[in-house]
């Protein structure tokens, strides 16, 4: 084996441990004593509590008691970043309660593990605190994706299932249809022009009165027609 293959195989032994799924990072324990005397006994305490039951008093208390550590340890980014997973996490169950998805009290318990190991333990060294943090960092972003999947098909759920028909069923419906009848307007019969010169004038008055009656009677009835029918269409 060349020496390239040697580095890029020890390369990939680095990353698979920094991001292997157990917390197991191979460092010593923290000692009894230390936990008990230590700022994180009582967010220790809350979260052990909230495996038993969730309540909003017991979360709040997880984020106040949060906020301190966070004061306390504001030159330590590594912890500060462990403590703004805890915060994250518990603001979600906060919101959501028995909703919550059952891998968020997991994680928070996981969280709170790496946070004590990594606070508690001196012989830590920089690298091996990092290797916690970015264990914890990865459980919480795919819990976050597990979250998003878990909306989405509760979204699909509450959206009623319709069955749209087929083209084809549209087009033969639509064929079925029958087609309205119109009424056609009445139609005016043409009568022969009237010779009026064997007429004496008040008799070619009168009949020429008369058709003039006739003629607008007709154009009526053609109007009212049309009107009819322009409504009919309209709907």
């Amino acid at each position: 084996m060349d020496e390239k293959s040697s580095i890029t195989g020890e390369i990939e032994k680095r990353l698979d441990a920094l991001f292997r799924e157990d917390n197991d990072v191979s460092v010593p324990e923290e000692s009894p004593e230390e936990i008990e005397s230590s700022p994180l006994l009582r967010v220790k305490e809350i979260i052990l509590s909230i495996d038993w039951e969730i309540t909003d008093s017991v979360l709040a208390s997880l984020i106040d008691e949060v906020q301190i550590l966070k004061a306390s340890y504001s030159n330590d980014r590594i912890i500060s970043l462990f403590l703004d997973l805890i915060e994250s996490v518990g603001k979600y169950i906060s919101k959501n309660k028995a909703n919550s998805h059952p891998d968020a009290i997991r994680l928070m318990n996981s969280i709170y593990r790496s946070l004590e190991r990594t606070a508690l333990n001196k012989d830590l060294t920089e690298s091996q605190k990092r290797k916690e943090l970015f264990v914890q960092i990865d459980r919480f972003k795919k819990l976050k994706t597990k979250i998003a999947e878990q909306r989405r098909e509760e979204r699909k759920e509450e959206i009623p299932k319709i069955r749209l028909p087929e083209k084809e069923e549209v087009v033969k419906a639509e064929a079925s249809e029958e087609t309205p009848e119109v009424e056609s307007p009445p139609r005016v019969e043409e009568e022969p022009p009237v010779d009026f010169r064997g007429m004496a004038p008040h008799e070619a008055f009168a009949f020429a009165l008369e058709e003039i009656r006739k003629l607008i009677k007709a154009e009526f009835q053609a109007l009212r027609a049309e009107l009819k029918l322009w409504r009919e269409t309209r709907g």
